[in-house]
């Protein structure tokens, strides 16, 4: 198998061809396990890179959500294009979402604000929209909040804190869309180990199945004796079910008690009779697993058709299952099937409305809802299954399903675009679809088949989320909140960048913007990726810009069937600003290849494009990079790049980047390394601890800062002692090697949202580092095989089940008590 270096190369040799229809194909076949394996939870390269599972595609970051619109044909207020649904602003990047009837109240979580969303479904329903624009916010007491779920019988919430492994206990009565009273209150935690995601209550036997991704668990916890009113057995340790690695989308069937639960390849049935509140006996049984699609991500158990359905990452299906002859009551007929249905790119959430006959899919990878026919495609018949169902679409990225019946209402969490799409499922049901939307919300990607063939089925999103649809508005309001940076002038144009108030580095100018003859234009800001471009339709002759997030000033040039003209570059702090004219329209362009080069670091980044419209960006329906950290020599990783981007053979370059010290910040921790932690602990706080190789560790944010540069000036601290931490920025994934005694100690961070399986190699395999999500990205550490010193080079891979990020470092001098010197490195995303 070709190594991704050796398949990026090949693609931009094919740049200097004609651009011809076999250029939106996949730069390579897919090998048979998706590109990842765990946001999820699974999510080689040659020898030195064992094989790459696929083509990686940019990583998610939440945009900037949309306001509430409507799906007349008017165009409404907030950004919201004609026929399409209605959106609540959510923001954060919201994941897990639940439905309280009692209240009529809809709970999101919300990971990077760490809060639980509140939002009024009997004002914003399907019917009404009037309270759509006004959310409340509930504490969850830790962070990363990502599932929930409401037990009706203790009118409580709970809430799993997926960074900090607890499951928060709210009380449903006093934090409601109507009453509020109880929401800033501090809730009780439950200590759930292992990196939980989501969770699902057994209202006949008042028990709460919680699933943990990392360490393939589920714990039972007893909702009797915690819950909002009774808190006296949140603090004791629930009983836990070994279900296997991946653990993460989790069902209960009150009428089987069955706990469905889906891990990496499998269903596995836990048997609620013997495995409860009161009763634990069965938890420590080996419970019964279905083979069905790779990756389960979803589940809806529907008692109407007596069918359980599973919606599974790849290649893309639903799998349905008879209900009644496979639960823990009876098991014979597991291994049949229903039907297998088709659905959209990367389905994930599942959720079955019984009203309407209808289960409605959200397909993550191509920004739609599926509706699969319960009375076609279930117990009674399944004649429909073997057809692909009617979709509908909606915003960038959606994960998680709720229905509220009393409302007639669907409520669709978009995760990229930090919405929540409002669908009537009166008028958009499998049976009758007059009333679904027919556009996707601004500021949401094409989905185009086009786009999805260039990247292995994947599409590019960015923040703010795919910004084509949504830019060349007035440039006022964002003037008026923002600070000028830099300017000049492009095809006779007066250009000027500008950067969001009180708002510093690249998420300032990710969140401000380029001003172009009066009008506003976004920029994917090369966080986490290393380097980003933008096209506009300016005309006869498109404008390109972009940055590169490599300190010093850097070459950039682009390629596309051709040699382009090299844009101008304006050096500003800790990146490179670009802009340039193109020859022809931006609409001519379908693919292009982004080659950049400077003192610290080369990149590249093929992009690919779809739906033009005039004085607008072009929208991004898909992209695959890689970098290289080291001299950044044209002669080395971005140098051979950009020749073959003009045309020149794909030689080998990379020994440049052999020799030259990794950069990250803080600079060159190898040498900053082992000393006493008191400097760092009194300018920081905790964000996460654990220990290692019987060493108790702590992670450390800087006061003051945000995210993952809060990390970065922060640290961890292992035995008293302070070990500086490249924490993915500009890389998307980052590592340090702690010669720690006779086994090493190693540790990173990856710079996105999501859930990552992590692994190292070549020669030894970190098969089970601890994973925990931390400010907007997963921290891990674990201890070597070996000693640190025995490891030349390492290559981190760090997956979810829509990225894949890789990272080769080559590693020099060996102190005992110090990280091991990086001597160079590259990578991919």
């Amino acid at each position: 198998m070709t190594s991704p270096e050796d398949r990026l190369r090949a693609a931009l040799a094919a740049e200097a061809s004609t651009v011809r229809e076999e250029d939106l194909r996949p730069l390579a076949d897919p090998p048979a396990v998706p590109p990842a394996a765990a946001r999820r939870a699974a999510r080689g390269w040659p020898r030195f890179l064992a094989p790459i599972a696929a083509a990686a595609a940019v990583m998610l970051i939440v945009g900037v959500a949309v306001a509430i619109g409507r799906s007349d044909g008017a165009q409404p207020a907030g950004g919201v294009a004609p026929g399409a649904a209605p959106t609540v602003r959510i923001g954060g990047f919201p994941t897990g979402i639940a439905y309280d009837g009692a209240t009529r109240t809809v709970y999101v979580a919300t990971g990077e604000t760490n809060v639980l969303t509140v939002v009024n479904a009997a004002t914003c329903n399907a019917s009404s929209t009037a309270g759509c624009a006004h959310v409340g916010h509930a504490v969850t007491g830790g962070r990363d909040p990502i599932g929930v779920a409401v037990d009706d019988r203790t009118r409580t919430a709970y809430v799993v804190n997926g960074g900090s492994d607890t499951v928060a206990v709210i009380n449903a009565a006093t934090c409601n869309a109507a009453v509020t009273s109880g929401c800033s209150k501090r809730p009780a935690l439950i200590r759930v180990p292992g990196g939980p995601e989501f969770l699902a209550v057994d209202p006949r036997t008042d028990t709460i199945y919680v699933a943990a991704t990392s360490s393939g668990q589920v714990s039972v916890i007893n909702g009797a004796t915690c819950n909002a009113a009774v808190t006296s057995g949140c603090a004791k340790k629930p009983a836990t079910v070994s279900v296997g690695v991946g653990a993460f989308p989790i069902a209960v069937d009150p009428g089987t008690d069955t706990v469905y639960v889906g891990t990496n390849r499998d269903l596995v049935l836990i048997d609620g009779r013997t495995c409860d509140a009161a009763v634990a006996s069965g938890c420590r049984k080996v419970p019964a697993t279905i083979p069905v699609g790779r990756y389960p991500a979803g589940i809806a158990v529907d008692q109407a058709a007596n069918a359980i359905y599973v919606s599974s990452e790849a290649p893309g299906t639903v799998t349905v299952i008879r209900r009644s002859t496979c639960s823990a009551l009876d098991a014979a007929g597991c291994t049949a099937r229903l039907g297998t249905v088709t659905v959209g790119s990367d389905p994930r959430g599942d959720a079955a409305d019984p009203a309407v006959r209808t289960v409605y899919v959200a397909n993550s990878g191509s920004n739609t809802v599926s509706m699969i026919s319960t009375a076609a495609c279930g117990a009674a018949s399944s004649r429909g299954c073997n057809h692909p169902p009617a979709a509908f679409p909606v915003g960038a990225s959606p994960r998680r399903i709720a229905v509220a019946a009393a409302v007639h209402t669907v409520y669709i969490v978009n995760v990229a675009a930090g919405t929540l799409s409002v669908i009537n499922s009166a008028t958009c049901n499998a049976a009758d679809s007059r009333g679904c939307p027919a556009k996707s919300p601004r500021g949401t990607g094409s989905s185009g088949s086009a786009g999805r063939r260039a990247l292995g089925g994947m599409e590019s999103a960015c923040a703010p989320a795919v910004v084509a649809s949504a830019s060349g508005q007035p440039a006022g309001p964002l003037t008026l909140t923002s600070v000028h940076v830099a300017s000049g002038s492009v095809g006779g144009r007066a250009w000027s960048l500008w950067s969001k108030r009180g708002v510093a580095g690249a998420t300032g100018i990710e969140d401000g913007g380029l001003v172009l003859g009066g009008r506003w234009y976004g920029l994917c800001a090369g966080f986490p990726n290393v380097a980003e471009m933008e096209l506009i339709n300016a005309g006869t002759r498109g404008i390109d810009y972009g940055f590169v997030q490599f300190p010093g000033k850097v070459a950039v040039r682009l390629a596309s069937g051709g040699t382009l003209p090299s844009p101008a570059v304006s050096e500003l702090t800790g990146l490179s600003f670009f802009i340039g004219q193109l020859p022809r329209s931006a609409c001519s362009y379908r693919t292009m290849m982004l080659t950049a080069s400077g003192s610290s670091g080369s990149a590249a980044h093929r992009l690919s494009f779809g739906a033009c419209a005039s004085g607008k960006l072009v929208s991004i329906t898909g992209s695959e990079g890689e970098w290289g950290s080291g001299s950044g020599s044209a002669s080395g990783l971005a140098g051979s790049l950009a020749g073959a981007g003009a045309g020149a053979g794909a030689g080998a370059g990379d020994g440049a980047l052999a020799h030259a010290e990794d950069q990250c910040s803080p600079r060159a921790t190898s040498v900053l390394s082992g000393r006493p932690a008191g400097n760092l602990t009194r300018s920081s706080a905790q964000v996460s601890s654990g220990s290692v190789g019987g060493q108790a560790w702590s992670l450390r944010s800087r006061k003051g800062l945000t995210g993952v540069r809060a990390i970065e000036n922060g640290g961890l601290v292992l035995g008293g002692r302070w070990y500086g931490l490249c924490p993915g920025a500009p890389n998307p994934a980052e590592f340090e090697l702690l010669d720690g005694g006779s086994h090493g100690i190693v540790y990173g961070f990856v710079a996105n949202p999501g859930r990552y399986t992590v692994t190292l190699t070549p020669g030894w395999a970190l098969a089970a580092p601890q994973i925990q999500r931390v400010m907007g990205g997963t921290f891990f550490i674990g201890q070597l095989a070996k000693s640190a010193c025995a490891y030349p080079s390492l290559v981190l891979r760090a997956t979810t089940r829509s990225v894949a990020d890789m990272h080769h470092l080559e590693f020099g001098a060996c102190r005992p008590g110090n990280l091991v010197a990086i001597s160079g490195g590259n990578g991919s995303w």
